[in-house]
């Protein structure tokens, strides 16, 4: 599984790959595996998805000159096949559901590495399909 980076060509009206960077390394992969979830930070710095079968989120730092992205970390989702994820408009958590545990986990976000931190507060939710925040 992977992410692939591109570069907008306003000229053209393109999109061109300059880079595609796996979420999972395929030595990893015990099961069936595949993509849910990408979400840009509010702040552009950083990249996240989330793996379904692998029940993680991978998160990217983006350098703001090349677009290029590099591997930050993996975090577990306390979950099982997350459905869907999102990030709060202030760019400070992530809340990640997961359809086969029916469950919603808490991740603050560190606002200068991007990692994600567990803060312990999870909820049962029958049947999560998306997070959405009100404006």
């Amino acid at each position: 599984m992977s992410v692939t980076a591109f570069r907008y060509d306003a000229a053209a009206g393109a999109l061109d790959p300059i880079q595609a960077i796996e979420t999972v390394p395929p030595a990893e992969i015990e099961t069936f595996c595949s993509g849910s979830e990408i979400r840009v930070h509010p702040s552009g710095k950083f990249v996240y998805a989330a793996n379904r079968g692998h029940d993680t989120v991978t998160a990217f730092r983006c350098d703001p000159a090349t677009g290029m992205l590099e591997f930050i970390e993996r975090e577990p989702i306390r979950g099982s096949w997350p459905r869907n994820f999102n990030l709060d408009p202030t760019g400070k958590w992530l809340i990640a559901v997961s359809a086969n545990s029916n469950t919603l986990a808490v991740f603050q976000i560190d606002q200068e590495k991007g990692n994600l931190v567990f803060n312990l507060k999870m909820a049962e939710v029958p049947s999560p399909i998306c997070v959405l925040f009100q404006p």
